[in-house]
């Protein structure tokens, strides 16, 4: 689901940052909640002779429960429509509204996404095609956990080409992909691979490897 930048004031681009996409929650996030919620606003007006009968407190009952049950409607719709996740240029952003007046925002830079993953529980998400988007930060212990996302598979295939692509340019600017791409692997993928140069080595030119460089007196 793309939207409009325009709807959401809090988020400022900085310099240079553009807006890749803007994706929000499924349908289903909010179905059941609205279905309740619906049955409550009915209720009152299957009952509406009796309650008039009751005079007074039965007017004041009836309309307490229409207004609540809008009340509700109307904040559970608020809290679907603006909990999104906003990818740009430059990093991945999550906005959360818990409530009219409060929400969670958790944000990681592109060139701290250590990995992107995807995952699809039971047979209405495989069926309707919702799931959950994971973003881990390499280094670092936060992570976005972004539910009931359509499309799951793509929006990872675009965070990962985002990721990749701002990896590339930086590379070519500085002209040390190989740093690059070595700080982008996890930390067992980083093992591994200084697993497989320790082999190459004897352990003097392994030691050699990582001993401290002397600086030249001058």
């Amino acid at each position: 689901m793309h939207r409009t930048t325009e709807e959401y004031f809090a988020v400022s681009l900085r310099e240079g940052e553009s807006l890749v996409s803007l994706d929000g929650q499924h349908w289903t996030r909010f179905s059941l909640t609205i279905a309740l919620l619906l049955v409550l606003f009915l209720l009152p007006f299957f009952f509406l002779w009796p309650l008039f009968k009751l005079g007074t407190f039965g007017v004041a009952t009836f309309f307490s429960i229409v207004v609540v049950a809008i009340i509700l409607l109307f904040r559970e719709y608020y809290k679907w429509r603006y909990t999104v996740l906003i990818a740009t240029s430059q990093r991945v952003i999550v906005i959360e509204k818990r409530a009219f007046f409060s929400k969670r925002m958790v944000e990681i830079p592109l060139s701290f996404i250590s990995s992107v993953e995807e995952e699809t529980k039971g047979f209405w998400q495989t069926i309707l095609r919702y799931g959950t988007v994971i973003v881990r930060a390499k280094d670092r212990s936060e992570s976005i956990h972004f539910r009931h996302v359509g499309h799951p598979r793509d929006l990872c295939a675009e965070l990962r080409n985002l990721r990749d692509e701002l990896q590339t340019t930086k590379a070519a600017a500085t002209g040390e992909w190989w740093w690059d791409r070595f700080i982008s692997l996890s930390t067992e993928e980083q093992r591994q691979l200084l697993e497989m140069v320790h082999r190459y080595l004897n352990e003097d030119e392994w030691r050699e490897l990582f001993r401290p460089q002397a600086k030249n007196k001058e």
